[in-house]
């Protein structure tokens, strides 16, 4: 294959997991790797260089991580998983700087966005088709076609597959310096925002008592659980106010929210701004990242 990129797709299958297999050991690699996790739950260990230590994180369902080349990190998979994930090779060096090189991501300033941030993973929510798109890739890969266009089709599959992860509602779960429950409470809201969420729920979740994890919201991150519900509900609704043509009911609705009244009145308190307010500021901003309408979005140059 000419396409300087070499993927390597990997697969856990209903994988149930015995005492001597649920740890993989702390390593690295020089690929670029992407980990989506379909069912099941992930304790992701990484060595960040913000904290200069090593950090946990969790991944549940309908979210992926992507590990920077050479970070070390350990995964601990406490139940059986299914995943599905990705390696990037390049001949010409690391992954992450080829694609800073390449002319298609400078055409898109999300990408260099995320790529300038990129210090050790990233984790995503898949609010749109990248779990469709990896499974394209595992047919794409086993099938090796003879196409004489197989090329062509490989590299339109990869700028496809950018762009929806960029479309993707990015997480920032990294709560360093606080204890498991709560990362793993964060972790859990983040995924299930747009669920009907109690605090009985998530203590459920953690197998604590009600009144303890509100106290560790209140002492650890000065909220309550209810206020940091509101909080990751706001800042999801502010990415698709941004990033596509919702309407602000539907949006409600996507977010967790049953009343749109209930929904304006959160979005002001912590936005200080109505939706439409906050969309028409969006609109004229020029570090926009509107995908529809951006023009960045429709280039037809090669990588």
């Amino acid at each position: 294959m000419k396409h300087p990129f070499r993927l390597v797709i990997f697969k856990s299958n209903n994988y149930k997991i015995d005492a001597k297999k649920r740890f993989m050991k702390p390593h690295q690699h020089s690929s670029l790797e992407l980990s989506y996790v379909i069912s099941g739950e992930i304790t992701l260990d990484f060595y960040s260089k913000k904290t200069e230590k090593m950090e946990t994180t969790y991944i549940f369902p309908q979210q992926f991580f992507i590990i920077k080349p050479g970070c070390l990190h350990s995964v601990n998979i406490p139940s059986k998983l299914v995943s599905l994930g990705l390696e990037f090779v390049t001949a010409e060096g690391d992954a992450v700087e080829y694609m800073q090189n390449s002319k298609y991501v400078a055409s898109l300033p999300l990408a260099q966005k995320f790529l300038n941030e990129f210090q050790d993973i990233l984790i995503f929510h898949d609010n749109q088709n990248v779990a469709y798109l990896l499974n394209q890739f595992k047919k794409f890969i086993s099938e090796n076609p003879s196409d004489i266009f197989l090329d062509e089709i490989y590299e339109l599959e990869l700028k496809r597959l950018l762009i929806e992860i960029l479309k993707c509602t990015k997480e920032s779960n990294f709560i360093t310096g606080q204890n498991v429950y709560i990362k793993k409470a964060v972790s859990y809201i983040q995924v299930n925002y747009n669920q009907p969420l109690t605090v009985k729920m998530v203590a459920d979740y953690l197998t604590i008592s009600e009144a303890y994890l509100q106290k560790m919201f209140r002492s650890n991150l000065n909220v309550s659980i209810h206020t940091f519900i509101n909080q990751t509900r706001i800042a999801k609704a502010k990415n698709l106010i941004a990033n596509t043509n919702f309407p602000i009911k539907k949006i409600a609705k996507d977010v967790g929210y049953n009343s749109i009244q209930s929904f304006i009145e959160n979005f002001k308190n912590i936005a200080k701004c109505t939706p439409t307010e906050f969309k028409g500021r969006e609109i004229h901003n020029d570090d926009l990242d509107f995908f529809e309408e951006n023009e960045n979005y429709h280039v037809t140059k090669m990588l």
